[in-house]
């Protein structure tokens, strides 16, 4: 979206790959040193388990962007259910490659 923001949209299986999971994130970025950054967002998903779920999420990690539009992070992504099969608090956490736009 722009330099300092992003959108994130994630597709995937949840629950020992039974259901899935599509998450949307908007995303603030800071540079640390170089290609280095870290990031933080908040957004929300819906997933298969149980019926339809709907949940909230929050993000946080760090990245390093490499000169191919690729970059590798990791991060910290708690989630909070509302309704359907995700209840409660969860987390998760991530080692991505990711291709950007």
């Amino acid at each position: 979206l722009g330099d300092n923001n992003r959108l994130e949209i994630d597709l995937g299986l949840a629950n020992d790959l039974n259901d899935f999971k599509a998450t949307a994130l908007y995303q603030w970025v800071w540079n640390l040193e170089d290609k280095f950054n870290w990031y933080a967002g908040v957004g929300g998903g819906l997933i298969s388990a149980g019926g339809t779920g709907i949940y909230g999420a929050g993000v946080v990690g760090i990245e390093y962007d490499f000169d191919a539009p690729v970059l590798i992070s990791l991060d910290y992504r708690p989630e909070f259910g509302i309704s359907g099969g995700l209840k409660g608090v969860n987390s998760d956490i991530a080692l991505s490659v990711r291709y950007q736009f």
